[in-house]
């Protein structure tokens, strides 16, 4: 492929992410918004529901105690792993992080005007993320220059942003606000309150 196509190629990644972070930033707002009126059509249809007589159950056992393993917590692996990365990656990641935090850290800016995006930047750095640092970059007008090199990585964090949007549309929130009849939504809710109760 040439420098040119691969350029396009690069050009074409990080607008389609650019539209799938802002995708996903509406969903997961709507989903917010829509959650209050969910959860009380679900205690409305649960109020309708003739209780069941449960039998009550002994308190599980304590988990065994780990003894090898009582330091804290090893944190979750990033999105993308380190050996994944090429060094002018990695680099490019540290580097594009410091940029970010020069603009958003309350400290250095004395200001908690931009904390969510600084939080946003600090998540996506230990992730490996590099087209939500791109992302961001794009909010703050911060000048990014993606590498050719970078492309494997982008298309897999194109991907998994596309994954975590089918996970946000396959949720029951999304489909009730969704329904277009309340025949719909009552036969979700009650499918809800199946899965909540161990009884579907």
């Amino acid at each position: 492929m040439s420098d040119k196509l691969q350029k396009l190629k690069l050009s074409k990644l990080i607008q389609e992410y650019t539209f799938l972070a802002t995708d996903f930033e509406y969903k997961m707002e709507v989903v917010e918004e829509y959650k209050q009126p969910f959860f009380n059509d679900v205690a409305d249809k649960r109020k309708d529901e003739p209780e069941e007589e449960t039998p009550e159950l002994p308190p599980p056992p304590p988990p065994p105690i780990d003894e090898e393993n009582i330091e804290e917590k090893k944190k979750p692996d990033p999105k993308i792993k380190d050996e994944v990365l090429s060094d002018g990656t990695k680099e490019k990641i540290k580097k594009i992080y410091r940029d970010i935090v020069k603009e958003t850290h309350p400290d250095k800016i004395g200001s908690e005007k931009y904390i969510d995006i600084y939080i946003s930047a600090k998540d996506a750095y230990e992730n490996n993320d590099l087209m939500e640092l791109y992302f961001i970059c794009g909010k703050l007008g911060i000048e990014v220059d993606p590498d050719i090199e970078d492309v494997i990585v982008l298309e897999e964090l194109v991907t998994m942003k596309r994954n975590e949007i089918k996970s946000i549309e396959s949720s029951f929130i999304w489909v009730w606000m969704n329904c277009d009849t309340q025949d719909k939504k009552d036969r979700l809710i009650l499918e809800f309150i199946k899965k909540q109760t161990g009884r579907g």
